[in-house]
Parts: structure tokens; C-alpha cells; sequence
């Protein structure tokens, strides 16, 4: 019974440390958005920390998304059968597997002009890291969000 209960224990703690680092992974992006947004001139690369059970990190419209590659397109339909919580939150930024996200696998993310994307475009996650990259000029009112 003390051998169930240390497991459980261990199992419970090892969960909520993921689901933190989705957390603190959601905040640290749109800081660095906010931060771009801000700005005059921003164009630079930036890497955030995901756990590895994240495959891939999202952006795009899932009503409208564009014509895909074979993976992206897998992704898209798995994220679709999650849709009627998305659409009601207009989300436009989802973790894949949604369901490996601890219930914060859509999200909406301010102040990003998603257009240049030009479709549902996903980021993997490398080893725990995702690379983005973010472009924005003195004429923009959004900060652009580049593959």
C-alpha cells in the first residue's frame, strides 16, 4: 500500500510539472509577442521549452485552413475533433496532441498578424524546443509570425 501510494504520489507530481511548463510556455510566447509588439523594429528567432509528449505547436484558422502537407493535414483533423471547444474560444494557436496539453492546448494569441502564414501552419518541437521566428516593421500594427 506505501509502495501504490508513493507512486501515485511521484505520478501526480510529475503531471503538474508538465502541465506548468505548458503554462509558463503559453505565457513566455505571448511575453515575447507583447514585447515585439511594442516595439519599433523587431525580427528575430526565439526557442521556448515544451515537453517532449508535445509534438507540435499550431497557429492558424481551423475553418479556413489552406492547403496542407500530408502531416500537417493528420494534425489538423485530430485537432478538428477537439473543434467545438476552439471555435466557441476562437482560438488560434494549439498544441498538438491536444490531449497531452492538460486542457490548455488552444489558446488565442494577441497582437500576431497570422495572414503571412497564408495556412494552418505547424512548429515541432525539437528535443523540447520550438523555434519561431517574428518579424515586425514600424508600419505594422501586428507582429508577423514567419516559418
Amino acid at each position: 500500500a506505501i509502495l501504490g501510494v508513493a507512486f501515485y504520489a511521484i505520478s501526480f507530481f510529475l503531471n503538474l510539472q508538465k502541465c506548468s511548463s505548458v503554462g509558463l510556455f503559453h505565457n513566455d510566447f505571448q511575453n515575447k509577442i507583447d514585447n515585439a509588439w511594442v516595439a519599433e523594429i523587431v525580427s528575430e528567432e526565439f526557442s521556448l521549452t515544451l515537453p517532449n509528449k508535445i509534438k507540435s505547436v499550431c497557429f492558424g484558422n481551423l475553418k479556413n485552413p489552406g492547403s496542407l502537407d500530408a502531416e500537417t493535414e493528420r494534425i489538423y483533423e485530430e485537432l478538428m475533433r477537439y473543434s467545438t471547444l476552439i471555435q466557441q474560444d476562437e482560438s488560434n494557436m494549439f498544441l498538438y496532441p491536444q490531449d497531452k496539453a492538460c486542457d490548455t492546448g488552444y489558446q488565442k494569441a494577441k497582437h500576431i498578424n497570422l495572414e503571412d502564414l497564408e495556412k494552418f501552419t505547424c512548429f515541432p518541437n525539437n528535443n523540447g524546443r520550438v523555434v519561431f521566428k517574428i518579424k515586425k516593421e514600424s508600419e505594422d500594427a501586428l507582429v508577423k509570425l514567419l516559418k
